[in-house]
């Protein structure tokens, strides 16, 4: 659900940042969950690299044989149950009551696609082509 996507996003955003603090210069971080919603996925690799300053960078996965995959996702939608889709933070600071702003972060909507990161180099691993469960993969 949104809420739920919501709600996460910052969770997994503190977790992920916290490995990204203890890995060793030249080491490997593999973000995965086992959802499809861009706010747990994408947008948290989206703030893992722009918090990190350039000491990241999100490298494209090996092939997996066998497996249907599909590339991250560049641009999403950032919804609202009463509201509906968000075009932007700065929408959200506007359209949403005071008290239930702090729900929605800067970091839920898409990077600037001019300038944003590579999110294609992620993984999307979907379960139904594959009679599997369904993963969401990336390298920094």
């Amino acid at each position: 659900s949104p809420h739920l996507g919501r709600q996460l996003h910052a969770l997994q955003l503190q977790i992920a940042l916290r490995a990204a603090a203890l890995l060793r210069v030249g080491g490997l971080l593999s973000y995965s969950t086992c959802s499809f919603n861009p706010l747990e996925n994408e947008a948290v690799v989206a703030a893992i690299l722009e918090s990190t300053g350039g000491a990241l960078e999100l490298v494209q996965a090996p092939a997996l044989e066998g497996l249907d995959v599909r590339p991250g996702m560049r641009r999403w939608l950032v919804v609202d149950e009463a509201l509906g889709p968000l075009e932007s933070h700065a929408d959200a600071m506007r359209r949403i009551p005071k008290e239930q702003r702090r729900r929605y972060r800067r970091t839920m909507w898409p990077p600037p696609a001019e300038d944003g990161p590579p999110l294609e180099r992620c993984v999307r691993l979907l379960p139904f082509p594959q009679n599997t469960g369904g993963f969401f993969v990336a390298l920094l």
